[in-house]
C-alpha cells in the first residue's frame, strides 16, 4: 500500500489483515512527492518503488519477513537511481527475476544480479520500424512464459507483453520487439496480467470497458481471442472507463 504525504509504503498480511510493518520512502531518502508505483519480484524477495519526483527515481529495497507467517514487516534500500524526466506508468517483474519500466516514451528492460547493490542494469526497448512512441506511450507491461517447443525455437523463455495508448499490444523476445496486435480497438491498453484460465495466458483491460483473455503464439506471431467481458454497465454515466488493476484468481 501507498501512503500519502508522509510517502510512506505499508505492508499487510493479506490472511489477517493486518498492518505489519511501514518504510517511510522519504526518511529514507528514496522519494520526494510520493510513490507511484510497486512491484514485487516473484520470489518476494525484492520490492521496486518509483517515485512520483521530477527524476522519477527507482528503488530497489531488499524485504524482510516473518519467520512464522511469511509477511513483509521491513524493507532495506539496496539501490537507487533515476529514469529520466518522463512519466512512468508501469512496472513489472518477470518470471525470469528482471524487470520491466514503461510509460510517456519509455520503455526499459532491467536485470538483477545475484547482489541488487552491485548490479542493476537498465536498457531500453527496441523497438520495430512499424512501431513509434513519438505518439504513443506503452501503458502497462507483463511476462508471459513460453511452451517448451516455441521457447527453443525463439531461444527465449518467456516474452514481454506492453500495452500501448492506442490500444496495440507490442510483443518483445528480450528487449526486441518481434510482433505487435491490435488488443483493443478504442482507446488504450491500461492493464495486463499473465492468467491460467481456459487456454488464456494473459488478461487485458481496456479504455472502452471490456476485459480480454487471450492466447498467444510466438511461432505464427499470432493472438487468438478467446473471450470477452464488458464492464462498461458498472460505471457511472459519465465516469471514464479506465481500469487501473486486474488480479486473476485462479
Amino acid at each position: 500500500q501507498l501512503q500519502g504525504e508522509d510517502d510512506q509504503i505499508i505492508f499487510w498480511d493479506h490472511t489477517t489483515m493486518r498492518r505489519t510493518g511501514s518504510v517511510s520512502s522519504e526518511a529514507s531518502g528514496s522519494h520526494i512527492g510520493g510513490v507511484g508505483s510497486l512491484a514485487f519480484s516473484e520470489s518476494g524477495d525484492l520490492m521496486v518503488s518509483i517515485g512520483l519526483e521530477e527524476t522519477h527515481n527507482m528503488t530497489v529495497w531488499g524485504l524482510e519477513r516473518d519467520s512464522k507467517s511469511g509477511a513483509v514487516i521491513a524493507a532495506t534500500r539496496y539501490q537507487q537511481r533515476p529514469i529520466g524526466k518522463f512519466e512512468i506508468l508501469g512496472l513489472s517483474f518477470g518470471q525470469d527475476g528482471g524487470l520491466v519500466t514503461c510509460g510517456e516514451k519509455h520503455t526499459t528492460f532491467w536485470s538483477f544480479g545475484d547482489n541488487p547493490v552491485l548490479t542493476c542494469e537498465g536498457r531500453p526497448a527496441l523497438f520495430a520500424r512499424h512501431s513509434t512512441l513519438d505518439s504513443t506511450d506503452v501503458l502497462c507491461a507483463v511476462t508471459i512464459p513460453l511452451p517448451p517447443d516455441e521457447a527453443e525455437a525463439a531461444g527465449a523463455t518467456h516474452v514481454t507483453l506492453g500495452g500501448v495508448s492506442d490500444g496495440q499490444v507490442y510483443v518483445f523476445v528480450g528487449r526486441d520487439q518481434v510482433h505487435r496486435f491490435h488488443g483493443h480497438v478504442a482507446g488504450g491498453v491500461h492493464c495486463m496480467q499473465r492468467c491460467q484460465f481456459r487456454g488464456a495466458t494473459f488478461i487485458t483491460a481496456g479504455e472502452e470497458g471490456t476485459v480480454r483473455l487471450w492466447s498467444y503464439n510466438l511461432k505464427r506471431h499470432k493472438a487468438v481471442l478467446l473471450m470477452e467481458v464488458s464492464y462498461a454497465a458498472a460505471v457511472i454515466p459519465g465516469t471514464p472507463l479506465v481500469c487501473t488493476s486486474l488480479h486473476v484468481l485462479n
